[in-house]
């Protein structure tokens, strides 16, 4: 027992070490840079995490983070300028040509407008603009998916966001509660309020840049099909 004792001393020792050094590559910057703090790239996978814990402490996150959240910040060294990871607290890692910021994302509040009956004038959603076209368009900031669908079912829909109790029919069958269909499409969690969806009452009939029900496919008894754009605003 007194080797053990021993050896977790020196342990703790090498830990202290460690974070010591770590510090090193921890530069805080100016709020008129974002806020946040910089940490110098490294490949010493131990003194980088530890130089992210640290961060991810003065940023006010204690306990909410993984290894795989580490493991996903120091893979940002390896990508492309301005890739990001998502963190705990509302935390990004962004990369940059110096090194690997991570700071508060920003809280940009989007009004979002009244529910409106569906037409081929489309619906601006805020974030997002749905374009609805009777042929296809060229579209840019598309974001997700062109969806096709059956005009005609979507005679009496509406454009609208989600709400307790939205169900989605999947195309190989089954009824799906839409979160666990924004789950299961890796849609991301600070999207799905923003996201327009087309529905009738609780049935979802199209996820917006995502998806469409399988009700509303285009099949051979089709008489007019629409192309559903989704356009990135902000």
């Amino acid at each position: 027992s007194r080797n053990l004792a021993a050896f977790a001393r020196r342990a703790a020792e090498d830990d202290a070490v460690l974070y010591d050094v770590a510090k090193t590559l921890i530069s805080p910057l100016n709020a008129d840079m974002g806020g946040g703090f910089l940490l110098a790239f490294s490949d010493k996978a131990p003194l980088f995490n530890r130089a992210c814990l640290l961060a991810l402490k003065a940023l006010g996150v204690e306990k909410d983070y993984t290894s795989t959240h580490l493991n996903s910040v120091f893979a940002l060294q390896g990508l492309e300028n301005n890739a990001k990871a998502d963190l705990p607290c509302g935390i990004e890692a962004v990369k940059t040509g110096v090194g690997i910021v991570l700071r508060k994302q920003e809280q940009i509040s989007v009004a979002k407008p009244q529910p409106k009956k569906f037409g081929l004038d489309g619906f601006d959603g805020g974030r997002y603009e749905v374009i609805v076209s009777v042929e296809p368009i060229d579209c840019p900031n598309l974001w997700g998916e062109v969806l096709r669908a059956d005009l005609d079912i979507l005679a009496g829909a509406e454009f609208r966001f989600r709400q307790d109790g939205d169900e989605i029919r999947r195309f190989g069958g089954g009824t799906k509660i839409l979160k666990k269909f924004f789950n299961e499409e890796k849609v991301p969690a600070k999207e799905r309020e923003y996201i327009p969806l087309i529905a009738k009452g609780s049935e979802v009939l199209i996820v917006c840049g995502v998806e469409i029900a399988g009700q509303v496919k285009v099949t051979e008894s089709t008489k007019n099909t629409v192309y559903i754009y989704l356009k990135k605003i902000s």
